[in-house]
């Protein structure tokens, strides 16, 4: 089963659920799974099973370095770690960001750690 494809829909469908308009499409010649808006919040979103492969991780997070604006960016993945930060991009388990009750989808939380 291709566990990224659930991911991807959990995530759409919470969006949705939260009031935000979703787009996905390309930007910068790379591929982002959502912008999410709602009124003059932007958030870019990548989703993924699994980036503990050095490959994965970089396709999943060079998309997002590449865009040059201060709106949030995160990467939500199916793991069981705390969630961390790296070069500004929240890393999220999806289900602790599902279950989010906060309105917003990105907090301001400030944690520094590589190797998610």
């Amino acid at each position: 089963m291709d566990y990224s494809r659930v991911i991807e829909n959990i995530v759409a469908i919470e969006l949705f659920r939260r009031g935000y308009e979703v787009y996905v499409g390309v930007l910068y010649k790379k591929e982002i799974d959502f912008a999410a808006i709602k009124r003059s919040e932007k958030n870019y979103i990548q989703v993924s099973d699994n980036i503990s492969d050095e490959k994965t991780f970089e396709r999943e997070v060079s998309p997002l370095l590449k865009i040059n604006d201060a709106y949030p960016k995160m990467v939500t993945i199916r793991t069981w770690y705390d969630e961390c930060q790296y070069e500004g991009i929240r890393i999220i388990d999806v289900a602790d960001w599902a279950s989010n009750n906060q309105n917003k989808i990105i907090s301001n939380l400030a944690i520094s750690i590589h190797g998610c």
